[in-house]
């Protein structure tokens, strides 16, 4: 199997951008020559509300969702003969893709930098992305949480 070029970055959340903090919730990758874009974000909001005060769970979900929905239409378009011309030239990198959805700014969901590579499927790297930069965070979360009781 041939590999192809990707870029990916991370979407994360900043509570407080002055404290520089944040946590990565989600990945977004773009492989040019397949024209794949794929994103994924975790629905998980434990963690973020263990580490911010006044941090809102619901409203978290929603807009997560929305922005599932957002990078659903641009994969298609991206991926429609029809509709590809609008993105001419190619975009090059995962960030120039991820700033039409979610502009740079000073809110509290922004965008790394680009990495990237070489993968045979950019689906499955794209999850392993996702499981070694978001998700590993997340599960741990729960088998690291010990009680009360086993503390002293």
């Amino acid at each position: 199997m041939i590999s192809e070029p990707y870029s990916f970055c991370f979407l994360r959340y900043v509570h407080e951008p002055l404290s520089g903090e944040f946590a990565n919730v989600g990945v977004l990758l773009w492989a040019p020559e397949s024209r794949f874009l794929g994103f994924k974000a975790s629905q998980k909001s434990r963690r973020l509300s263990g580490f911010f005060h006044g941090f809102h769970q619901q409203g978290y979900r929603n807009l997560i969702a929305r922005i599932e929905t957002q990078f659903e239409k641009l994969s298609s378009k991206l991926a429609d003969p029809q509709e590809v011309l609008q993105f001419y030239p190619t975009p090059k990198s995962a960030r120039d893709l991820a700033l039409q959805v979610i502009p740079h700014d000073d809110a509290a969901l922004q965008w790394s930098l680009s990495g990237g590579g070489m993968a045979e499927s950019p689906s499955l790297e794209l999850e392993t992305l996702f499981q070694e930069a978001v998700s590993r965070h997340y599960d741990s979360v729960d088998e690291a949480r010990r009680d009360d009781a086993t503390i002293y």
